[in-house]
């Protein structure tokens, strides 16, 4: 910390010159703090404005460095005596410089301020802004407990229960434990555990086996550490499908509860499964309706030009108005075309087709099958008739 003095005159009460000094104090980071100005400036007698000169500032006259740094404010000037009283009807003499009274006092307290204002706005500008630091919740503080470990052991990601979720493999998991409180570190179900298990030296941590009663079994594993327990070692945990090296980190703020793991290997079997599985129920499905399919279709079957297709496949609801002897038995469609079944002792004239208003009342084009008993028309209709001569039979779909 250092500290830079300047001298400073300010004009006291009664046109009284009152001298003092300007201390700028640096903190040990190198920060300036503030400009701090005394308490009880010394007081001088005042100086006659006829003494004082206008001259420029004699540098050889200002305080050395050395002085300033040792002094919190200069030492008082011995004040010159007032001029006498001259004869009004005599000129006045010119301001005499003194080069024992010191430095013009106003220019110096100029100065000084200034160079006070340009470091306080240095000194501004170079500090960033605080911002007061947001309160977190419970979750923030998880979350960042969790980003603050992913740094150092690999990405994990919260769990269920207050668990951290290891990707297996990935990099070497850490399981923090805060002396007092037991961690879990959490194995696959149905993973069991060989007897060659190796550890390191675990002075000072007690670790206990536990065994979840679910189908398939589940093994976990459980830490304390003691307050004379080293800060970091590690364990290792061999079993039928994997080794696990876990670092055992004490800890007096962080703390994992459940440490437990993602394995991709299981993922990636568990999806194959899940997907041959999804490719045999599909099977399964579509044997089943062909199966029903072909039921439907021998009892309630009806012709078209895709097959035989199950009556409940397909759209009967039209009504018939009219009366001649071409009049159909049924109208339907299959969503594609519509079907017009002629009566089957019909031996007249072949009808034509009339579409309705969507159609513009225009002839439409038509095929006949059956040996003429059945007439196809491309589309589905909403309204058409079908004419021969003056006799007209008029169909409208209901819905």
């Amino acid at each position: 910390m250092f500290s830079l003095v300047l001298p400073v005159w300010a004009q006291g009460p009664a046109d009284e010159e009152i001298f003092g000094s300007a201390t700028q104090t640096e903190t040990g980071d190198g920060e300036l703090d503030e400009l701090i100005l005394p308490d009880n400036p010394v007081e001088e007698p005042s100086i006659p404005a006829s003494d004082i000169t206008s001259s420029p500032i004699d540098t050889e006259q200002l305080p050395s460095a050395e002085n300033v740094e040792e002094t919190s404010a200069p030492a008082p000037t011995q004040p010159t005596t007032p001029p006498v009283a001259s004869d009004t009807s005599q000129p006045e003499p010119e301001p005499r410089t003194d080069p024992t009274s010191g430095p013009d006092p106003d220019t110096i307290s100029v100065l000084a301020k200034a160079i006070a204002a340009a470091i306080m706005e240095e000194v501004r500008e170079s500090q960033p802004a605080q911002t007061p630091a947001p309160s977190l919740t419970q979750t923030e503080r998880t979350q960042r407990a969790i980003e603050f470990w992913a740094n150092r052991t690999g990405a994990v990601i919260p769990g269920p229960d207050g668990r951290v979720v290891h990707v297996f493999g990935q990099a070497t998991p850490t399981l923090v434990c805060t002396p007092g409180q037991a961690c879990l570190l959490e194995l696959e179900p149905g993973e069991v555990v060989q007897d060659n298990v190796v550890q390191a030296d675990l002075m000072g941590w007690s670790v206990e086996l536990r065994l979840r009663d679910i189908d398939p079994p589940q093994i976990y594993f459980a830490f304390k550490p003691l307050p004379e327990a080293p800060r970091l070692t590690n364990f290792f945990i061999i079993t039928d499908q994997r080794i696990y090296n876990i670092n055992l980190v004490k800890d007096l703020r962080y703390s994992t509860p459940i440490l437990s793991f993602i394995y991709p290997d299981t993922q990636q079997r568990k999806m194959e499964e899940r997907i041959e599985a999804l490719k045999v129920a599909k099977q399964q499905k579509a044997a089943a309706d062909r199966a029903e399919r072909a039921t439907r279709t021998a009892r309630t079957g009806v012709s078209t030009t895709r097959g035989t297709v199950p009556a409940d496949e397909l759209d009967f609801d039209y009504r018939i108005a009219g009366s001649a002897p071409f009049r159909p038995l049924r109208v339907y469609n299959d969503g594609r075309r519509t079907y017009v079944d002629l009566p089957t002792n019909y031996r007249g004239d072949f009808p034509s087709v009339i579409g309705g208003r969507a159609e513009s009342n225009r002839a439409l084009n038509f095929r006949a099958t059956k040996g003429g008993q059945q007439i196809v028309i491309d589309g589905v209709l909403g309204s058409f008739e079908l004419q021969v001569g003056r006799k007209i039979i008029r169909i409208r779909r209901r819905s």
